[in-house]
């Protein structure tokens, strides 16, 4: 009958000769070359497709062998990324892609054969996240001290560059563009506004950018210069201050010894009470700040807390009618300058007290025995007498 028929196992072309033979005496025959093509089986040959980048426009077209074109193609499941789409007709993938994600999905070709071949290739198309910066904050630094923090970011193509896009970071530190870790030991106290800046590696660059601030606090010092006077059973309140550092401060006495009564709160740096003893107290007062590790400064100081006042002259000479006299009454303890006066009978006739120096003087014009008493103030506040 001259059929050809079976089933094709292998793709290929096979080329042949068929020869016909009649049943004539003598025979005749004829020859006729020929040839059949079988199709190699249909495969998507793409095996993975590149990442895109958002608002940036993407064209990638899936490829194939074997079959007979044309072609068809199709997602047959999962969906591309948002903002692309598949042509039927080319198997291209392009469009803008709108967000980010990783989208897996199955796409279809089919050939024109009857009955038709079909493939699938399961493949996924990574949109990475707009680029951002995520730190938002750096914690303090010290003069001295050595300081490391890493500024991250998410989204875009790995790996990312970074940079200083405005300002300056504080004198001593400064960051490494491979991986955004801003370091040094800082040498300046204040505080550094700027603005960091990361690019990804993308084929279009994704940057973005977030302004910061590093502070580095001053040195720390005790500013109090001195401490004013005490008086005896008088209360007493001055507040120790300083700059620098890190809040909250701590206040201890480091060395010597406060006046007799006298006590130093170590929230707030107030000595305060009621001294009860006369003398010089020399002492050191220690701040420590809150910093990690803690900055400490010290300032000697001294607080006065005057004897007691006393009139000291015991008597005065006598004087004598119609010659001139002259005596000083003397007095000890308290805080000059002082001033006399007689608080209690009265001076002899021709004779008066000096206010500023406590001299009686004057020529006396009457004679008697004239009883007196001089009181003496100081300068203190409030005054003491004696």
């Amino acid at each position: 009958t001259g059929v050809i028929s079976g089933t094709p196992t292998t793709g290929g072309t096979s080329s042949f000769t068929v020869q016909v033979t009649d049943s004539h005496t003598p025979m005749d025959t004829a020859t006729k070359a020929l040839s059949i093509t079988i199709p190699a089986d249909l495969t998507v040959t793409t095996a993975s497709l590149p990442d895109g980048q958002i608002g940036v426009a993407y064209s990638q077209t899936v490829a194939s062998s074997g079959g007979t074109g044309p072609y068809t193609w199709s997602i047959s499941a999962g969906s591309l990324p948002a903002g692309l789409s598949l042509t039927a007709g080319t198997g291209v993938i392009s469009g803008t892609p709108t967000t980010g994600g990783t989208s897996n999905f199955t796409v279809q070709v089919t050939d024109s054969q009857t009955p038709a071949d079909t493939a699938t290739k399961a493949l996924s198309i990574t949109i990475p996240a707009d680029l951002t910066v995520t730190t938002t904050s750096l914690p303090n630094g010290q003069i001295g001290v050595a300081y490391s923090q890493t500024a991250s970011a998410t989204g875009g193509t790995l790996p990312y560059t970074w940079s200083i896009d405005s300002g300056s970071l504080p004198a001593g530190l400064s960051l490494a563009s491979g991986t955004g870790v801003i370091s040094g030991t800082p040498t300046t106290g204040g505080t550094s506004n700027f603005t960091i800046k990361v690019t990804d590696s993308s084929g279009t660059p994704l940057t973005d950018t977030q302004a910061l601030s590093i502070t580095i606090p001053a040195d720390l010092t005790v500013t109090t210069a001195s401490l004013p006077n005490g008086q005896i059973g008088v209360a007493y309140s001055q507040t120790l201050a300083s700059s620098g550092g890190t809040g909250p401060y701590t206040w201890s006495i480091s060395a010597g010894s406060l006046p007799a009564g006298l006590s130093l709160t170590a929230g707030t740096g107030v000595i305060s009470g009621t001294p009860t003893t006369g003398g010089t107290s020399s002492f050191t007062v220690q701040v420590t700040d809150s910093q990690s590790p803690a900055d400490t400064a010290t300032k000697a100081l001294s607080i006065v807390i005057p004897a007691d006042l006393t009139v000291t002259t015991a008597s005065l000479a006598n004087g004598q009618i119609g010659v001139a006299y002259s005596q000083t009454v003397a007095s000890s303890g308290g805080t000059g300058p002082y001033t006399w006066s007689i608080s209690a009978g009265s001076l002899p006739d021709g004779l008066s007290l000096t206010a500023g120096t406590g001299e009686i003087s004057g020529t006396p014009t009457t004679g008697g025995t004239s009883s007196f008493t001089v009181q003496v103030t100081d300068s203190q506040s409030p005054a003491d007498t004696a």
